[in-house]
Parts: structure tokens; C-alpha cells; sequence
């Protein structure tokens, strides 16, 4: 036990550690899941009260956060892959951070409202002061944080139930706000039904993305494991059971792997840019921290981890520990669901590859000059690509396929990623290749309910039918890559034609 709680301190700080360093809706419309993975993703920037999403973030900023900031901290790296301007329609009703952090042990949270709908947003770890919260839950399986999130919705359900009109309530956080999200529902879920004064008031929905799950000694079995959640766990099993509560996670996540989750889980894959992003950041570190993954899945009687985390970590071909968490945990790959309901096309393009930064930082261009070999990258926006297809022509007519990368099928040896190298001796001088990158993109996940196994004492994750499993969709792009002689080249190709001249007089 001693081992394995040293486990829990160790990865309750680096996850601490990793984290410090518009579509109008109708009044009476739904607010999808793909709304609260953005919104999710954004509670980690600091926002403006009484003004709407599109006054907290004009273009500007936007370029800022995505060239700079998300380098940094990926908890809100949305990439290319949704834009907060989704939300543009959506009014800062309330913002609970700044200095209050100081005095709340690190909890923030946001109210976002449009119409009669409002969202409650919780922040997951993003500073020490969390990180601490995050190694006493590993510890006391409770959180100071879960004292402020009820007042919280106590206030937020006072306010509303003086307004005129109904209002639907749908709440959500990503990794220790996914936590507190469904301390939220809870909450929020008996108050309504115990108190005639919110007779106006409904909780729609609870989704929480890469959340821990409640309780975290789940060795104990359904009577003991309660604790001091025993009523919240009775009411998520209940919003669970109405379709209410969704958890999203992503395959081999650490976090939401903690606990139990009562309503349906959604367990989704990175797309190839993000692995491949994540990975090229981290590449530095080589397989440090490789053993803790290993550690982490040990079969101990305490039962942490429910995933079989050296698959997870082969499956995605990294094996540092930093490039593990940020791909598995951040937010990144959950503002690629519910495709249908975004207002941007997905796209595909493709860029130079010239450092870590490119992606941020490259113009597009139709024709690429080199003059030594390069590295093509293809970048998917506004959508999930899980396989590349690259094909070549020298007459944009016939077309020659010369690579795949398929995140499902992938070959001994092979790399999956979102990159070509080109040996530009392949292309005769002033020349030129043409060249195709079939993007396939998909926004699937695989579903399932919680089971207690009473004869392993394991909580187990059963499919239960609601998966959803699309084909893929294909978008493409075109670029050309024109072979051009080097300064040197020339100036040696120069001198050898008049040398040449010289000698033949």
C-alpha cells in the first residue's frame, strides 16, 4: 500500500507539474457535448464577466493563445481542431477565479449562459495550489474543492430560481473539474428535486471530459466504498441511469482511469496530428518516466487502473511519461466530437515541417522551393484524422501512392504520423513532384457502463451497445515541391562554364 500511494503522490505532481508550466443557439435548443469540450478546454484562460465569448477573445488573441500559449500548456491547445468562436453567442454570466483561488484551494469555475440555457464550467489542476488537492483526493478521497463547487451551485440555483422563465442547467469540467463536475450534478440534481422554490429550474445534462471518477479505493466493493459520497454516488447513478451524465475519456488516460464512473463512458483516440505533435514536443525526454506507466498497472488489491497502460502507451509509440500525459489527458482531442454540429468544414493542408513550432507558425503556400530534402506535415483542421495517404505525380493526373499511415493498422516497424521526407534528388533540377495527402477523419468512440465484478472485486467498463462507429471521411490537399539549384550550385555551375570557356581558348 505504501508503494502504491508513493505511486499516487509521484503522478498527482507531475500531472501538477506538466499543468502550470460561433453557432447561435435557439433558446429552447440543446447544448451539445462538442459546446462543453470547448468550453472545457477555455476554462483554463482567464475570462471577462458580462461580455460574450466573442468580446473575451478577439481574433488576436486567438492567433496569441494558439502560437504561444498552447505550446506551453496543451490543457487548451484546441489547435485547428475547434475555435472558441463556436461559443461567440455564450455571455460570461459569472467568473470565479483570480486572486479567489488563493482562498478556495485553487477551485475556478465560470457560468456561461445563452438564451435559458447556462453552463456551469469547471477548471481542472492548473497551478501547484491544485496539484496539493490533486495528492490529497490520492490520499483522504476527498477534495477541499468539493466545499466551494457546492456553494457554488447553491448561489448559482438561488440566482436563477428569482429570474423570470425556466432555465436548463448542463455542467462540466475536464480532469479534476470532470471530478468536481459530477460533485456538481449531484448536487445541483437533489436540490432541485428537494426544494419547490427551483421549480424553474432543470439539470439537462452533466458531462465531464478526462474527470477522476468518485471514490478512489475501489477494492472495497459497493458497501464500504461510499464514504462521505454515498448520496452522490446515488444520484449520479441516477442521472446515469436517465442518460444524464457522460463521461469522455481518452484510451490510456491516467486520470479518469481513478474511481468509478456511474454514468455512460465515451472513450475516444487522438487523431495522428496530435500524437505525433505531442510526441515531437516530449522527443527530447526519450523513455524517461517509461517504468511509472508500468507501475501504474500493476494488479495490486487496490485496483487503481482499469487500463492496460503499456498497450495504451505502445499503441501510441511514445515512451516518455510527459508525451503520455499531455496526449492521453489534455484537451485537445475532445473538441473533435459531435463534428456534425460545428460550424467549420473540416480541411486538410499541408505544410513545411521545418520544427515543433511549424504547425503554429507556417503560412500555407501552393509551392514549396527546395533545395535540399524536406519533411512535408499534413494538418487536419476541424476534425480527427486517424489515416494519412500520401500519393505523387509529376502531371497532377496520375497519382502514385508512396506512404500510409493508419493509426489502426499499423505495419512492424512503422511510425504512424502525419509526415513525409522527400529526397529532393528524386525531382530533376528546376523541376517539379506534385504532391497528395488524403486526409480520413472520423469522430467515433467507443461506449460503455460500469459492471462490479463480485467475484474479482473489479469494477469492469462493459460495452453496452451505444457506440458509434461512422466510416471515415475523406478531405484532400495538393502541393508542389519545385527543385531549385543551391546558391552554391549555382555559383560552382558558374565558374565551371567559364573554367570551361577558359580552357577551350
Amino acid at each position: 500500500m505504501i508503494r502504491k500511494r508513493f505511486f499516487i503522490l509521484t503522478l498527482a505532481l507531475l500531472i501538477g507539474f506538466l499543468s502550470y508550466t460561433g453557432i447561435v443557439k435557439a433558446a429552447d435548443e440543446e447544448v451539445t457535448d462538442r459546446d462543453m469540450a470547448i468550453a472545457s478546454a477555455m476554462s483554463y484562460v482567464p475570462l471577462q464577466k458580462n461580455k460574450t465569448m466573442a468580446q473575451c477573445f478577439d481574433i488576436a488573441d486567438i492567433q496569441v493563445i494558439s502560437k504561444i500559449v498552447n505550446f506551453v500548456n496543451s490543457k487548451f491547445n484546441l489547435h485547428d481542431y475547434a475555435t472558441v468562436h463556436e461559443l461567440d453567442e455564450w455571455i460570461v454570466d459569472d467568473y470565479n477565479g483570480g486572486l479567489k483561488v488563493f482562498t478556495q484551494n485553487g477551485f475556478t469555475a465560470f457560468r456561461l449562459i445563452n438564451g435559458n440555457n447556462v453552463m456551469i464550467v469547471i477548471r481542472g489542476s492548473n497551478s501547484p495550489v491544485d496539484a496539493f488537492e490533486d495528492i490529497k483526493y490520492g490520499l483522504n478521497n476527498f477534495t477541499k474543492q468539493e466545499k466551494y463547487v457546492k456553494q457554488y451551485v447553491e448561489s448559482t440555483l438561488e440566482k436563477y430560481s428569482k429570474k423570470d422563465g425556466n432555465y436548463n442547467f448542463y455542467v462540466t469540467g475536464h480532469s479534476l473539474g470532470g471530478y468536481l463536475a459530477q460533485i456538481a450534478g449531484a448536487t445541483m440534481e437533489d436540490k432541485i428535486t428537494s426544494n419547490e422554490s427551483y421549480s424553474n429550474l432543470s439539470l439537462k445534462k452533466v458531462v465531464d471530459f478526462n474527470g477522476i471518477g468518485i471514490n478512489f479505493f475501489t477494492a472495497f466493493g459497493e458497501k464500504y466504498n461510499y464514504g462521505n459520497h454515498a448520496q452522490a454516488i446515488s444520484t449520479l447513478k441516477k442521472l446515469g441511469n436517465e442518460g444524464r451524465l457522460i463521461e469522455y475519456y481518452i484510451y490510456g488516460d491516467l486520470v479518469s482511469a481513478l474511481g468509478v464512473h456511474y454514468g455512460e463512458m465515451r472513450m475516444l483516440t487522438p487523431s495522428i496530428d496530435s500524437i505525433t505533435y505531442h510526441r515531437s514536443v516530449y522527443a527530447v525526454l526519450g523513455k524517461f518516466g517509461k517504468n511509472i506507466v508500468s507501475l501504474a498497472e500493476k494488479n495490486t488489491f487496490l485496483n487503481a487502473f482499469k487500463t492496460n497502460l503499456t498497450n495504451a502507451q505502445n499503441f501510441y509509440q511514445t515512451q516518455n511519461i510527459a508525451a503520455y500525459l499531455n496526449l492521453t489527458h489534455e484537451a485537445d482531442t475532445f473538441v473533435t466530437i459531435d463534428l456534425d454540429t460545428s460550424n467549420q468544414q473540416p480541411s486538410v493542408r499541408i505544410i513545411e515541417n521545418k520544427n515543433v513550432l511549424s504547425s503554429h507558425t507556417t503560412t500555407n503556400k501552393n509551392v514549396i522551393q527546395a533545395t535540399k530534402n524536406i519533411t512535408l506535415k499534413a494538418l487536419t483542421s476541424y476534425a480527427s484524422a486517424k489515416k494519412y495517404e500520401w500519393y505523387v505525380s509529376t502531371d497532377k493526373t496520375n497519382w502514385t501512392l508512396i506512404k500510409t499511415s493508419d493509426l489502426y493498422n499499423v505495419s512492424n516497424g512503422e511510425i504512424v504520423t502525419n509526415t513525409l521526407d522527400i529526397d529532393i534528388n528524386t525531382i530533376p533540377t528546376d523541376s517539379s513532384k506534385y504532391y497528395m495527402v488524403k486526409s480520413y477523419y472520423d469522430d467515433n468512440y467507443l461506449s460503455s457502463k460500469y459492471n462490479y465484478n463480485t467475484t474479482k472485486r473489479q469494477y469492469e467498463y462493459v460495452e453496452n451497445g451505444n457506440s458509434k462507429d461512422a466510416e471515415y471521411e475523406p478531405i484532400s490537399c495538393v502541393i508542389e515541391v519545385k527543385h531549385k539549384k543551391s546558391a552554391v550550385t549555382t555559383i560552382k555551375t558558374k565558374i565551371q562554364s567559364k573554367l570551361s570557356k577558359l580552357f577551350k581558348k
